[in-house]
């Protein structure tokens, strides 16, 4: 069971009741095995892996140049993507992976599937190539938050899971309650990119926080995918009268 407020990793000793809890995993493993969430091969671990071997090989990793701003690919070269160049994003996003292939049903069985051990081995993928799109020091992973109604109806915020799980990778801390969503917005999925701009807009508020929590602080913002960066923008504006140091973005998966 994930463990949303747990900040350092947890190494599980040999106790007679874990002992216990592994046996039951087996025998959970045999009545009801784990499947690939790419193309449902059936995995051979206990736990949740998330990926077949050779699907694993195929994920569509975010490699090679990308735009210094959003992160997007550039297979061709150079350092700004054609939007930026244009109009730059407003804080600088990387992602893990593309989402193509096999990556939208993985997310699908995630967020409404209700497979939520997958945000392990997602948050193993972005822990992968942390270090290489993120090398100066962070303070904080904030979670995109969702609009209460929609996580008490959904049961979890997908964010929030991720946060947790890289948290325990990284051994960064992570704090949910200080964005909120203020008001339902439609999925952005659906939206055109000026669309999407304005379905966020007042959509985010800062929490009854502390303000030092976040003042001078570097700050990552989690989501699962991005596609515009829209939503990341919007909670960084809300974010910025804090005076945090710097902030940026960081989601399991690229849309292009």
């Amino acid at each position: 069971m994930l463990t949303l407020s747990r900040m350092v990793p947890y190494r599980p000793r040999s106790t007679p009741s874990s002992l216990s809890s592994r046996f039951t995993g087996h025998i959970l493993k045999l009545l009801f095995p784990w499947s690939c969430a790419a193309c449902g091969t059936e995995l051979p671990e206990v736990d949740d892996q998330g990926f077949c071997a050779a699907c694993d090989l195929r994920l569509p990793r975010v490699q090679g140049l990308v735009c210094i701003r959003c992160g997007v690919p550039l297979p061709y070269g150079g350092m700004w993507c054609y939007g930026c160049r244009r109009s730059p994003m407003g804080l600088r996003v990387r992602a893990a992976l593309l989402y193509k292939d096999g990556i939208p049903s993985a997310v699908y069985r995630f967020k409404y599937s209700g497979r939520l051990s997958l945000a392990e081995p997602f948050a193993d993928r972005m822990a992968a190539i942390y270090a290489k799109q993120f090398p100066d020091p962070v303070d904080l992973l904030i979670p995109v938050p969702l609009h209460g109604r929609t996580e008490r109806q959904r049961g979890f915020n997908q964010a929030a899971l991720l946060a947790a799980a890289l948290s325990r990778r990284l051994n960064i801390p992570w704090r949910s309650d200080i964005l909120k969503r203020s008001r339902p917005t439609k999925a952005q999925h659906a939206l055109d990119r000026q669309s999407r701009r304005q379905n966020l807009e007042d959509a985010f508020e800062v929490g009854a926080i502390d303000p030092t929590v976040v003042r001078g602080k570097s700050i990552v913002l989690i989501d699962d995918v991005c596609t515009t960066g829209s939503t990341f923008e919007h909670c960084a504006r809300v974010l910025k009268p804090l005076n945090p140091r710097r902030i940026q973005g960081y989601a399991l998966a690229r849309d292009e």
